[in-house]
């Protein structure tokens, strides 16, 4: 996203963030494929970084969360894979023996 069409959606984001939500789903559509809760916690985080990136020129920040985000869309999108890492995980793993020194 060029650093002009960054202002742009945080202008509207600062004046209408319903409207500047709406524009990121249409951009993302992958966005459906997180569960409401996350997908509201998603474009407030984008919007945010994505305002602070337009008044600063700094979009890695938003560059950033916006591929943590697809991926965590990417695995709500498997339903198996979704319910694995939801957990219960048994233990820490398996015992690792301490380093040896190196004398």
């Amino acid at each position: 996203m060029t650093c002009f069409a960054a202002r742009a959606l945080a202008m509207v984001a600062r004046r209408n963030s319903a409207l500047a939500a709406k524009a990121l789903a249409n951009e993302f559509p992958w966005l459906a494929w997180l569960p409401d809760i996350e997908r509201h916690q998603c474009v407030r985080e984008l919007l945010t970084h994505l305002i602070a990136g337009a008044d600063t020129g700094e979009l890695m920040p938003f560059e950033r969360s916006l591929i943590s985000w697809r991926s965590t869309a990417v695995i709500w999108s498997d339903p198996q894979l979704a319910r694995e890492l939801q957990g219960p995980f048994s233990g820490d793993g398996p015992e690792v023996a301490p380093p040896k020194s190196a004398s």
